[in-house]
């Protein structure tokens, strides 16, 4: 529980609106050309760790949550505004 509160606080701060746009650009792009939503989410969070960068966690509950049966807007739940995860079913 720590933990998700911890992730939680991270995505509040740094999981910006502008963030979030370039992460599902990335997504988008890397999902037209064959690769699936786990593994796209995956390597992101791999390219995030590598930087150090703090939405690294948070990247990594979302892919957690996807490998475990979670589609992307409910992986996701928690970390956006919920109006937007509404808006991706």
């Amino acid at each position: 529980m720590q933990l998700f509160k911890y992730t939680n606080l991270l995505a509040k701060l740094f999981f910006t609106q502008q963030v979030r746009i370039r992460v599902y650009r990335k997504l988008a792009a890397m999902t037209r050309h064959g690769i699936n939503v786990a593994d796209a989410v995956s390597y992101i969070k791999e390219r995030y760790a590598k930087q150090r960068n703090l939405l690294s966690p948070v990247l990594t509950e979302v892919s957690a949550r996807i490998n475990s049966g979670d589609n992307i807007h409910e992986a996701l739940r928690g970390f956006i505004p919920a109006e937007e995860a509404s808006r991706s079913t």
